[in-house]
């Protein structure tokens, strides 16, 4: 079990929009308390609004490319 109160999505950011997986009904998004956003509606908020989003919290990044590195980075910094 791993415990987060954020989860951002990096996976389909540079293919120009945004790769949401399918989930069974009952099993997505819509059962997890915390907040799930992906890595472009993240990368279009301001520098000051996103470092207030992630501070104190426990942050999952789900991706392995430029994007959720550039994010993990930030997160480090805000945390």
């Amino acid at each position: 079990v791993h415990k987060a109160e954020f989860i951002i999505l990096c996976i389909g950011k540079y293919s120009g929009f945004p790769n949401i997986p399918k989930f069974p009904l009952g099993k997505g998004p819509e059962v997890f308390k915390g907040k799930v956003m992906h890595s472009l509606d993240y990368s279009a908020l301001d520098n000051k609004a996103a470092a207030e989003m992630i501070k104190n919290k426990r942050v999952t990044i789900i991706g392995s490319g430029k994007s959720a590195l550039d994010i993990a980075a930030e997160c480090a910094n805000a945390n």
